[in-house]
């Protein structure tokens, strides 16, 4: 430790301790120096509960003001018992100031090396706190994410590699067992593609197996695991299967992808591949009774099913694994237990500026954990099943919502309401019998409905696609596709689908104002919307400089924080209140 962090903490701790201070002066003034120093001060209360904190803490643990507040000390870092002491009234023989050297766990499960400079503080019965804690994160030997990430990627295609497979698959099997849902895994061998490298050159090959590793990305849905595992070994991974079909479905998407020629540097390559699938647990058997990859496929499980294999690749790994499965369970009980909350988006239109409708949101207050990122949840739940019944919950209570802002006057059936349908709700087949059944009750026509659905959902199975689009046109609701232009697909297929809209992702429209490309590919979503008689929503707007982009380019409709944060129900009433609608 240098000596300016020695300063630090031992000037806190003769300005609170030595200057004899009481301890009402002490409450008014901790908060103060909390803001006034630039490093991460923590103040933890007697039940080791983190009450007070700066805004260096929050970007350290990675978290919200919210997530961090009443958190559990031992919860965000891995201390000695002697610094959880000092947070106890039963400390007399513990020193009133001590450094260790500690772990920190970041939002996303991995782990920062740190020194905490801890203090503890005079107490009375007005106390607020009894430890403040100076955090300083180590320049050398902590586990820094990046470093984290790249020993989990593999180098070349950027694809998870076999640790960090064998990590998940590990879990997935647990998880199988738990459930009863079946699983599958998907091996990919590349055959004779040592000759590409004799016959070209292994610049040519890593080229070609980076397009193998996009083009497999490309036709999985979101929710499958993909990784490369050896140096032509690919291996996909399929959780909670319902219908068998879906896999041989898979594996002829992939026979076909990778049937079709290779392009690199002029040359036109064709590759030969080998694809074999085993089911869990169906297709369990010895070893000996398969063949090929399919032997070590069976072993991979069996080794997993068994428990034998303990070892992870990092206990940083393996503890966001163990959250992601903690998660995962309280995720499943969160309706029941009302801990899901609905949020309102505003939607405007460009041109004038008047509310057309809004996009509903699912947020998760964990009980513990505070506000749960949208992104991990939903991802969360597109990989247990639990968002078909998340998004009849989204679904039903958006409706009931709708209905009593028609009942006050606050909206009328002009408004849209936007929601968004995953991957797996899209394939179900009861999603039209659902979606008028819930309409039906709370007596809202579908047309006041738009459903907003990714491109990468819509592309699985395209026959399927445009027969349940068709239906749901005749319903009257409408279908906007959403993240347009973020995955790989052909715009042939726009043709197709009957759709209404478009919606332009967000990540186009950050550098709009002064990123030539992103500006020219927004400007050609737009044209070729319009030239297909679709209508165009940007997402993400926060400046005047977009919205006059967007004015000038004929876009019809945008939501961002320009407009309009996300809101809650109290919070979109009163601006419907406030604006009559409009």
């Amino acid at each position: 430790m240098t000596d300016k962090e020695d300063n630090l903490a031992e000037g806190v701790y003769q300005m609170l301790v030595e200057a004899d201070y009481d301890c009402q002066t002490l409450n008014k003034t901790i908060p103060l120096l909390l803001h006034a120093v630039s490093d991460p001060i923590i103040g933890v209360s007697k039940e080791n509960k983190i009450t007070l904190f700066n805004q260096a803490a929050l970007e350290l643990f990675n978290l919200s003001p919210q997530q961090l507040k009443n958190t559990l000390l031992s919860d965000v870092t891995h201390l000695s018992s002697a610094v959880l002491q000092l947070s106890t009234e039963a400390a007399a023989d513990i020193p009133k100031y001590l450094t260790e050297n500690i772990t920190i766990k970041t939002h996303s499960g991995l782990m920062t090396a740190a020194t905490a400079q801890c203090i503890k503080l005079p107490q009375s019965e007005h106390s607020m706190l009894q430890t403040l804690i100076v955090l300083k994160k180590k320049d050398t030997g902590h586990l820094d994410e990046s470093v984290i990430y790249k020993a989990c990627h593999d180098y070349l295609t950027g694809l998870p590699n076999r640790y960090l497979f064998e990590h998940v698959l590990k879990y997935a099997v647990q998880k199988s067992r738990r459930s009863g849902n079946k699983l599958a895994l998907v091996a990919i061998d590349i055959e004779g593609f040592s000759q590409i490298n004799e016959e070209y050159s292994f610049d040519f090959g890593n080229a070609i197996l980076k397009e193998i590793g996009a083009r497999l990305q490309n036709l999985l849905r979101g929710e499958d695991f993909i990784a490369r595992i050896g140096g032509d070994e690919f291996i996909v991974l399929i959780e909670n299967l319902t219908d068998l079909k879906d896999v041989d479905r898979v594996v002829n998407k992939i026979n076909t992808e990778l049937a079709e020629p290779f392009y690199i540097k002029s040359l036109a390559c064709h590759v030969a591949s080998k694809v074999q699938k085993i089911i869990y647990p169906d297709e369990l058997k010895s070893a000996a009774e398969q063949q090929g990859e399919a032997a070590a496929l069976v072993k991979l499980l069996e080794r997993h099913e068994q428990e034998t294999s303990s070892k992870s690749f990092s206990k940083e790994i393996d503890a966001v694994a163990s959250e992601r499965i903690s998660l995962d369970s309280d995720l499943d009980r969160a309706i029941a237990r009302d801990q899901l909350f609905l949020n309102f988006q505003p939607q405007v239109d460009i041109q004038s500026g008047d509310l057309v409708g809004f996009e509903v949101l699912a947020r998760w207050n964990h009980p513990e954990k505070g506000i749960i990122s949208p992104e991990l949840f939903i991802e969360l739940a597109e990989s247990s099943g639990s968002i078909l019944k998340i998004g009849n919950w989204v679904l039903t209570e958006a409706c009931r919502q709708y209905r009593r802002w028609l009942d006050e006057g606050l909206i009328n059936h002009s408004h849209i309401m936007a929601i968004n349908v995953s991957g797996k709700q899209f394939m179900r087949a009861d999603l039209l019998t659902e979606l008028r059944e819930i309409t039906d009750k709370y007596r809202i026509g579908p047309a006041s409905i738009e459903l907003e659905i990714t491109e990468t959902a819509l592309m699985h199975d395209m026959a399927y696609s445009v027969n349940l689009l068709k239906q749901l046109n005749n319903l009257g609701t409408k279908i906007v596709i959403d993240d347009f232009g973020m995955a790989y697909s052909s715009l042939a297929y726009l043709r197709r689908l009957p759709v209404h809209a478009l919606k332009i992702d967000k990540s186009f429209m950050h550098e709009i104002t002064n990123d030539l490309a992103n500006a020219a590919i927004v400007k050609a979503i737009i044209q070729l919307a319009h030239n297909l008689n679709l209508g165009v929503t940007a997402e993400g707007i926060e400046t005047e400089e977009q919205v006059r982009f967007l004015i000038s380019n004929a876009c019809n409709y945008a939501q961002g924080h320009y407009f309009g944060e996300a809101k809650t129900i109290i919070e979109m009433t009163q601006l419907l209140e406030r604006t009559g609608g409009r």
